[in-house]
């Protein structure tokens, strides 16, 4: 009888160190796909600037920066979703011949960053040092 207890608490904390053990892995998991669709917004919301400069530029002529781009049709119509924490920069040349955007996540620890330009190749970094991701 001690030995039928004592095998049935060894199932027991087995099963429940292999139920605590998924749970750890599934709230891992949904914490990658967060952080995931966070930087999947971003990149749209670059996408989105990228598409509203051009539109900016074939109406006027010239690539804005954002202080300007923010108040255009173009950028009204584009509807852009900047994520909540997340700096964002529009620079334009002083000829509106060029511009360059930046996303920056301020609470992600490695500070994932989105880079686009008017080329429309949108570029992913990070910070090079004290980041382990």
């Amino acid at each position: 009888m001690k030995h039928l207890i004592f095998v049935m608490t060894v199932v027991a904390v087995i099963t429940l160190s292999a139920s605590a053990l998924h749970s750890a892995q599934g709230t891992s998991d949904q914490i990658a796909s967060a952080k995931q669709a966070r930087r999947m917004a971003m990149i749209t919301a670059a996408r989105t600037i990228n598409v509203a400069e051009i539109d900016e530029q074939m109406a006027t002529g010239r690539f804005e920066d954002w202080k300007t781009l923010a108040q255009s049709d173009a950028i009204q119509k584009a509807n852009v979703q900047v994520p909540l924490k997340v700096e964002l920069r529009v620079f334009s040349d002083a000829e509106g011949r060029r511009f360059s955007v930046v996303l920056k996540d301020t609470q992600d620890p490695c500070l994932y960053t989105i880079f686009s330009d008017e080329t429309g190749f949108i570029f992913q970094g990070k910070v090079a040092q004290g980041c382990t991701e």
